[in-house]
C-alpha cells in the first residue's frame, strides 16, 4: 500500500509539479499553523483567517517557488547529480542565497500585506528580525538540505520531504512571526 502511495505521488508530481507542490505545502502550512495556535500558543479559539494566510504562503512559497528553485534553478546551476558535492553546493545556495534573499523577505512582505501593511513595512520588519531568525534556520536546515539535495531523496520527493521536516519549522515560524492583524 505505501509503495502505491509513493508511486501515485511521484506520478502526480511528474504530471503537475506545481499543483502537487502547492497542495502538499498548503496542507502542511495549515496544519502547522493550527498546531502553533493550539499547542504552542494555547489559543482557546481557532484563528481560521490566520491559518488560511499561512497555508497560502506555504503553498505558494514553500510549494511552488521552492519547487522552481530546488528542481529547476538549482538543477540548472549545479547539475542534476545527487552527490554530496552537489548537495553541499545546493545547500550553500539555499542557506546563503535563496532563504535570506527570497524566502524570508517574501514571508515578511506577504505577512505585512495580508495584515493591511505594505511590502516595504514587511521588508523593514524582516531586516529588524533577520539576525534572530537565520541562525535558527541554519541550525535546522543545513543538515536537512544536505540529505534533501544528496543521494537519499529523489527530485520528485524533495518538496514532500521538506514539507514533512518543515512542519515543525513552520509551526515555529508561525509562532514567532504569526500572520495575524496587529503583528506587523
Amino acid at each position: 500500500m505505501r509503495l502505491r502511495v509513493f508511486e501515485a505521488y511521484r506520478a502526480a508530481y511528474d504530471k503537475s509539479p506545481y499543483a502537487v507542490a502547492f497542495a502538499t505545502c498548503f496542507v502542511k502550512g495549515g496544519a502547522s499553523d493550527t498546531l502553533a495556535q493550539f499547542k504552542i500558543e494555547r489559543a482557546e479559539s481557532w484563528d481560521v483567517l490566520r491559518t488560511v494566510k499561512f497555508a497560502s504562503f506555504s503553498g505558494l512559497q514553500t510549494g511552488c517557488i521552492q519547487h522552481f528553485f530546488y528542481n529547476v534553478v538549482f538543477t540548472r546551476a549545479f547539475g542534476p547529480q545527487r552527490t554530496m558535492l552537489v548537495a553541499v553546493r545546493k545547500t550553500l545556495a539555499e542557506c546563503l542565497g535563496y532563504i535570506p534573499f527570497v524566502y524570508m523577505p517574501n514571508y515578511f512582505m506577504l505577512k505585512s500585506v495580508f495584515n493591511g501593511g505594505s511590502l516595504s513595512e514587511g521588508l523593514g520588519d524582516y531586516v529588524a528580525e533577520i539576525s534572530g531568525i537565520m541562525p535558527k534556520y541554519w541550525m535546522i536546515w543545513t543538515p536537512v538540505n544536505l540529505l534533501v539535495f544528496g543521494p537519499l531523496v529523489q527530485p520528485q520527493f524533495r518538496i514532500a520531504c521538506v514539507a514533512a521536516v518543515s512542519f515543525c519549522w513552520s509551526a515555529l515560524l508561525s509562532y514567532l512571526q504569526p500572520m495575524k492583524a496587529g503583528d506587523g
